[in-house]
């Protein structure tokens, strides 16, 4: 439900998420790539898509990362007839594909590299998702 496909307003919505809203008018994300539909508003961001493992996932990651790295602050999730919506505190900043950072990819790269160590300074032990490969034994091998 991206690009010319995405209308200019979200379907109806569950109560939780209608309050937490209020009378925000949202901008249509017409830039990621998964599949859902993302809703932008000046604080928040709505993110709808078909329930399932993958939305269920995100949010655990989401609530699991926050205070070791600046994701987002899951404000409401919930699930209701088979779609999931997830809304989330909107970080400041701009995407890293804006036209600041494509016309000087030395920031860019700069930035994306202080990233990646940030994310690899995180340490996963208690994280409640796994996707590890399945241990095999020398017989396996």
């Amino acid at each position: 439900m991206k690009a010319q496909n995405m209308p200019s307003q979200p379907p109806a919505l569950p109560a939780c998420i209608r309050e937490r809203l209020g009378d925000r008018i949202p901008q249509p994300d017409r830039v990621g790539m998964s599949g859902a539909s993302v809703w932008i508003y000046s604080d928040m961001v709505l993110k709808i898509q078909r329930a399932g493992t993958e939305a269920a996932r995100e949010w655990e990651m989401l609530k699991w990362l926050r205070g070791r790295l600046p994701v987002p602050e899951v404000l409401a999730y919930t699930v209701e007839n088979g779609i999931s919506y997830l809304l989330m505190s909107r970080l400041p900043g701009v995407m890293a594909c804006d036209s600041y950072y494509m016309e000087k990819p030395e920031l860019l790269t700069d930035l994306l590299a202080r990233a990646l160590e940030m994310l690899w300074a995180v340490d996963p032990w208690d994280c409640p998702l796994s996707v590890r490969l399945r241990p095999c034994s020398r017989e396996e091998a």
